[in-house]
């Protein structure tokens, strides 16, 4: 990641928390980019931050022509590298 996006992606960050603890947002929702696609639909990953700090990653996956449903995930050394640079 270039450290353009970095620093893009860590001001945002702390804005987002300065918004969230202030009180004028009440969560922020980040998903992981871009889904993975395959012949049936797309997964993902979402990260919810709630007021308070409360924080939930969740899975989700949505095939064509149908509403999206969380999924079980494993979080292996990839993923959780792949996440890092999403998010």
């Amino acid at each position: 990641m270039e450290p353009a996006v970095k620093l893009a992606v860590l001001a945002s960050g702390i804005f987002f928390l300065a918004a969230l603890l202030l009180g004028t947002w009440k969560y922020v929702q980040m998903r992981s980019s871009p889904p993975q696609q395959d012949d049936d639909g797309r997964s993902y990953f979402e990260l919810v931050v709630r007021r308070g700090g409360e924080l939930s990653l969740c899975r989700y996956r949505k095939e064509s022509g149908s509403v999206r449903e969380q999924v079980a995930a494993t979080v292996t050394y990839e993923v959780l590298v792949r996440l890092a640079d999403d998010f």
